[in-house]
Formats: C-alpha cells, structure tokens, sequence
C-alpha cells in the first residue's frame, strides 16, 4: 500500500518543522533543486536566534553557527531572508 498525496503532504510539512525548530543536533539537508533547503535554513536560524539562540546569548553563552550554501542563488535567497 502506498501512501496518499496528501499524507505525503503532511510528511513533508512535519519534517521540515523538525528541522526548523529540533537544535538538539547538527543537521544536514540534501534535496533536489527548488524543494526549499535555503528557506528551511533560513526559518531554522531565525528560530534559533529568536528562541535558544537568544535565551543562550542572556545568559552570555558563546555560541558560533555556520550556514554552508552550495550556489550563488541560494546565497541570494539566505542574503534575502
């Protein structure tokens, strides 16, 4: 039995929220062209910034992150966001 368009849907939109919001470990991304890697980078970084990232740097943690993009158009778009 395979699974429904819309279960599919609902996968997808679960694993992205997982990897906008879980900072419990490193992440890595690896999808096809034009799937929403970057905007996922994006949404992950501003959520840690405007939630552990900053309860860390109160507390005056020191953090570092690095945001590695492949192609000058995801730079763009990271640049962007």
């Amino acid at each position: 039995m395979s699974a429904s368009p819309q279960d599919l849907l609902h996968a997808d939109q679960a694993a992205r929220r997982l990897a906008q919001t879980e900072f419990r470990s490193p992440l890595v991304l690896e999808a096809g062209a034009g799937t929403g890697k970057t905007w996922t980078l994006v949404a992950r970084i501003l959520a840690w910034y405007l939630g552990p990232g900053w309860e860390r740097a109160l507390r005056q943690e020191k953090e570092r992150g690095l945001c590695l993009l492949y192609t000058s158009d995801a730079a763009d778009e990271y640049q962007r966001g």
